[in-house]
C-alpha cells in the first residue's frame, strides 16, 4: 500500500497538477526548457526507483542515486547568472541556464504577502500547519485502511488510487492558484518536483530503513504508467510552449487509462 501511494500519487500529480490547470486556463504559456529540465529530473529518479522495486538496484545505491541527481538538479536551478556567463558554453545554452536560474527566485503573488507582513509571525505558523498535516494523514491513512478492509477492496487500490488522490489534493489547490495567475513555470516545477521528492523521500529513505517488503505484482505493473504518462507530459507540454486545454485533456486521458488498467488488474 505504501509504494502504491507514491506511484499513484505521482500519476495523479501528473493528471491533477498538469492537466486539470491546462483544461481550466485554456493556455498556460512557459519556456520550452521548463518541462524538459523538470521532467528530465523526474523520469531519472524513477527510473531508478524502478531499478529499486525490480530488484537491480539496492536501497543503498538507490538513496546515493536519487542525492545525485539532487544535486545535479539544484545545482542546475541554482547557478548564478554572473558564473553562467562565463561557462564556455554556446549562446543558446546560456540563455537556457539564465532561465531555469530564474525559477528560483520568488513569483509576484509570493512577494506581494510577503511584502505586506511584518515580522516572524508567517514563520511561526509553520510548526502548527506542520502537526495539523500530520494529524491529517494519521486520520486519512487509518480511515482509509479501516473502509477498505471493511469493504474488501484490494490494499493496491486503496492506496494507489484513494490515498494517492486525497493526499495530492493540497498541490492540485496548489496549482490551480498558480495557474489562475499565469505561473505557468511553477505549476510545471510543482507537479514535476512534487514527483521527484516523493520518490526521494517516500521510496528511497524507508526502503533504506525499513526494506520494500514484498512488492504486489499489480504496483509493479504501475511504474510503465508512470514512466510513459511522465514522458508524455514532459512531450506535451514541451512541444506545445506550454499547457493547453488539448495538452490537459490528453493526460488527464492518459491517467484514466492507468485507472481501468488498475481496477481490472485489481479484480
Amino acid at each position: 500500500m505504501g509504494i502504491g501511494v507514491i506511484i499513484g500519487s505521482n500519476l495523479f500529480n501528473l493528471a491533477a497538477l498538469l492537466g486539470l490547470p491546462g483544461v481550466i486556463s485554456g493556455r498556460l504559456p512557459f519556456r520550452k526548457a521548463v518541462p524538459v529540465v523538470d521532467g528530465s529530473a523526474s523520469l531519472l529518479m524513477t527510473l531508478v526507483a524502478a531499478g529499486l522495486l525490480g530488484g537491480l538496484i539496492s536501497p543503498h545505491a538507490t538513496v546515493i542515486l536519487f542525492g545525485l541527481i539532487l544535486t545535479a538538479y539544484v545545482v542546475l536551478l541554482a547557478l548564478p547568472r554572473r558564473w553562467i556567463r562565463r561557462l564556455p558554453l554556446p549562446r543558446s545554452a546560456t540563455r537556457g541556464l539564465t532561465m531555469l536560474s530564474g525559477q528560483i527566485h520568488p513569483e509576484e503573488m509570493v512577494e506581494r504577502p510577503m511584502r505586506a507582513v511584518k515580522g516572524w509571525i508567517p514563520v511561526w505558523f509553520i510548526v502548527p500547519a506542520i502537526g495539523v498535516i500530520v494529524a491529517g494523514s494519521v486520520v486519512m491513512v487509518t480511515t482509509a485502511v479501516l473502509l477498505g478492509r471493511r469493504w474488501h477492496i484490494p490494499e493496491t487500490v486503496v492506496g494507489t488510487v484513494a490515498l494517492a488522490g486525497i493526499t495530492g489534493l493540497p498541490n492540485l489547490y496548489a496549482a490551480v492558484r498558480l495557474a489562475q495567475h499565469g505561473q505557468g513555470a511553477t505549476v510545471v516545477s510543482e507537479a514535476f518536483n512534487s514527483n521527484t521528492l516523493n520518490l526521494a523521500a517516500g521510496l528511497g529513505l524507508p526502503a533504506l530503513v525499513l526494506g520494500l517488503g514484498v512488492t504486489m505484482p499489480s504496483v509493479w505493473s504501475s511504474l510503465p504508467w508512470l514512466l510513459v504518462l511522465s514522458l508524455a507530459a514532459v512531450v506535451i507540454t514541451s512541444v506545445q510552449g506550454g499547457l493547453t486545454r488539448l495538452g490537459g485533456v490528453a493526460i488527464m486521458l492518459g491517467y484514466a487509462g492507468f485507472l481501468g488498467f488498475l481496477l481490472r488488474e485489481a479484480g
